[in-house]
């Protein structure tokens, strides 16, 4: 069972967007199938027809907690999963060169947990990644650079509430792999550890 048209779903379907909660960078293809995947079993746990779900064929479907694909068995009646899309951002200028780094600065803030590379961030604002590098270069930074400027900052900014996230939260908030690699990197451009940082500095 599947429909092309969100506006006219069948009773049984259910038609998703992923959407990004802000102008940030859009959901990864990845990202939309892990809430799919959620969702899936989720739906396991309020019926016992069949789930289907796709980008609007329902090629994929699933049935006694196994994955079939177009070729499989189907049914003749099952819970639709279908039709989800991923918004993009609307078209918008490239940022003016004296605001480039302010605008990436807060597009990165904004999902530092994100495993960003320099394309993900030339494309939030309209550069290739090659021209990203070159007007990165004349202002005096680098994609690492600045990708490690923003974790910081997120970082020190979070340690400066008494009442904020824990050590560890703010380490996995401000996208670093554990809190020992959180502990040694802020150590070492702040020359404090992050407990002695909030001690001194949190209010």
């Amino acid at each position: 069972m599947n429909w092309s048209d969100p506006k006219t779903p069948p009773p049984n379907a259910i038609h998703l967007r992923h959407l990004a909660l802000d102008d940030g960078p859009p959901p990864s293809q990845a990202e939309t199938l892990l809430v799919m995947a959620v969702l899936v079993v989720l739906a396991e746990m309020v019926t016992d027809n069949d789930l289907s779900f796709g980008a609007g064929d329902c090629t994929i479907r699933r049935h006694a907690s196994a994955w079939t694909d177009a070729a499989g068995r189907t049914h003749p009646e099952h819970f639709v999963l279908s039709g989800w899309s991923v918004a993009r951002p609307e078209t918008r200028e490239a940022p003016d060169p004296a605001d480039l780094l302010s605008f990436l600065r807060a597009v990165l803030a904004k999902d530092l947990i994100r495993h960003w590379c320099v394309t993900d961030l030339a494309d939030t604002c309209s550069r290739s990644p090659r021209s990203l590098q070159r007007d990165l270069a004349a202002l005096g930074t680098t994609f690492s650079q600045l990708l490690a400027d923003a974790r910081l900052q997120t970082a020190a900014a979070a340690l400066c509430r008494f009442d904020g996230p824990t050590l560890a939260e703010t380490g996995f908030l401000a996208g670093f792999a554990d809190q020992a690699h959180f502990t040694r990197v802020f150590s070492a451009h702040t020359g404090i550890s992050p407990r002695r940082y909030r001690a001194e500095f949190g209010i």
